[in-house]
């Protein structure tokens, strides 16, 4: 069976709060579903296995990684 699967958070943080900007949490500033609240720490943010970047006023800092499609053992 095919199924959506939702991968694991694959970013770093830097002492600043921010993630290198590779794997799974590189994407486009427009594209990010929120995954936090206005004001959630980048521990709280992890601990959901969501990417965190403060970088960007007006959108989220705490989203969701990318979404990755495979097959779901049986």
């Amino acid at each position: 069976l095919l199924g959506t699967l939702l991968a694991l958070s694959t970013c770093f943080f830097t002492s600043a709060g921010e993630y290198c900007s590779t794997g799974q949490c590189a994407m486009n500033v427009k594209d990010r579903t929120n995954c936090g609240y206005s004001g959630i720490s980048v521990k709280e943010c992890q601990t959901r296995g969501c990417c965190f970047d403060a970088k960007y006023p007006g959108v989220p800092w705490c989203f969701y990684p990318h979404l990755k499609t495979g097959n779901i053992p049986l």
